[in-house]
């Protein structure tokens, strides 16, 4: 008995000596206070930002005071928390107010970037990140990033460049991120993922303003998997959302207002994406758009499973939803339960290769064209929709025999007597 309490004993103090260092490690977690000039914050230890970060451990947080700081931060260490003053309303994106040294904690890099964020589980909040080349910079070696609540404003190419591993699913969500690529820079965009992989990413509840490539733009060099956009909102940008090469991603519950170009653009090569509940209101272009051809690089691969539903587009300049003619924009793919009305051309259009698809239970209504438009396009199924009120037909198909038309609404067909009423 006595052998057995004695080993107990020493069974108990080794598990309190390796619970120890852990709760010590937890307890040394500290915050470093940065002021560059000492007015708000006069007890703050450094005055540069990036000195903080040089000085800081693993689990540390920054708390950095409102100024001017004319310097590029590269954050190589894990776990850290960078925290500013500044207060992001996403709804007030759109109303431009110039940001104050007074109040904000204003990083213009003087490098190619403000902040460069190179290991994990890093975290930014509350900083104005402006005029530098880009304003944010993430890499695909690390991922568990956390961006938020910040304003991403004026940079050259843009506000943010997201990349990530997928490990731990990085977030970057209630940022205004707008007027990035002044002057020129016509390919600029509120956010990016250029020359590296995004994977397990969640981009939500952030706001794009005058961005002239697009608000969100998930094309360019590299891979997009299982990344939801969700509930963003996009306001007088090139484009609102774009993205090419993906899998197992979403478009969900996002809003864009009158975009130059298309609201939300898709590339090639994408597969099982779900386009679903989104509005499109006004625009230059097309309201949701596939075309691979106008990509940089082009990925040539087809656009299968994908869920186009529950969105409402109306008086945009072109169609609806448009699939461009001469590759398989669309095919295998769903395209449901969508209400487009008011638009200059289409409700729907299908052009050339875009083929195999179920168009069901969609409303296209007033438009400056045609209701759904088969334009070239074969083997797909068009049931249950309704049509009317349009300027041209109702319901046209170019390669009528080729397609299959069930118990559509509508009054005017072309070719006559083919499709309304069957």
């Amino acid at each position: 008995m006595v052998g057995r309490v004695s080993l107990w004993l020493l069974l108990v103090c080794f598990v309190a000596l390796v619970a120890v260092p852990q709760a010590f490690s937890r307890s040394q977690a500290k915050q470093l206070l940065v002021d560059k000039d000492k007015a708000q914050c006069p007890k703050a230890a450094f005055t540069s930002i990036q000195a903080a970060v040089t000085a800081a451990s693993p689990g540390d947080t920054i708390k950095v005071c409102p100024d001017q700081y004319n310097e590029s931060v590269s954050v190589t260490k894990p776990s850290l928390t960078l925290v500013g003053p500044t207060t992001v309303n996403p709804g007030q994106c759109s109303t431009v107010t110039a940001a104050d040294p007074t109040r904000d904690a204003i990083v213009t890099g003087a490098g190619s970037y403000s902040f460069s964020l190179l290991n994990n589980n890093i975290t930014i909040s509350g900083f104005v990140a402006q005029g530098s080349v880009d304003g944010i910079d993430t890499s695909a070696a690390f991922s568990g990033y956390r961006i938020t609540n910040n304003i991403a404003q004026n940079d050259v190419n843009w506000g943010m460049n997201l990349n990530s591993g997928g490990a731990n699913q990085s977030r970057v969500d209630h940022n205004c991120m707008r007027l990035n690529g002044p002057g020129t820079n016509f390919l600029a965009d509120g956010l990016a993922s250029e020359g590296g992989n995004l994977t397990n990413a969640l981009i939500d509840h952030n706001a794009t303003y005058r961005n002239p490539g697009a608000g969100i733009d998930l094309s360019g060099a590299g891979a997009r998997a299982y990344v939801t956009i969700s509930n963003n909102s996009s306001v007088e940008d090139g484009h609102a959302i774009n993205v090419d090469n993906s899998i197992g991603s979403s478009i969900d519950h996002n809003a864009a207002q009158n975009s130059v170009g298309s609201g939300i653009f898709i590339g090639g090569s994408n597969n099982g994406l779900g386009i679903t509940n989104n509005t499109v209101t006004g625009g230059g272009s097309q309201g949701i758009r596939f075309d691979q051809a106008n990509f940089i690089p082009v990925f040539p691969g087809a656009n299968v499973g994908l869920n186009v539903s529950g969105n409402v587009v109306t008086g945009v300049a072109g169609s609806g939803i448009f699939a461009d003619a001469n590759a398989p924009n669309l095919t295998y793919s769903l395209v449901s339960n969508n209400s487009l009305s008011g638009n200059g051309f289409s409700g729907i259009q299908l052009g050339t290769m875009n083929d195999n698809n179920r168009v069901t239970n969609n409303g296209a209504d007033k438009n400056g064209a045609n209701g759904i438009y088969a334009a070239g396009a074969v083997g797909n199924t068009f049931a249950n929709n309704h049509m009317s009120l349009n300027v041209q037909f109702d319901a046209r198909d170019d390669n009528r025999p080729a397609n299959t038309w069930t118990a559509n609404q509508c009054i005017t067909d072309s070719p006559p007597g083919t499709i309304c009423g069957n």
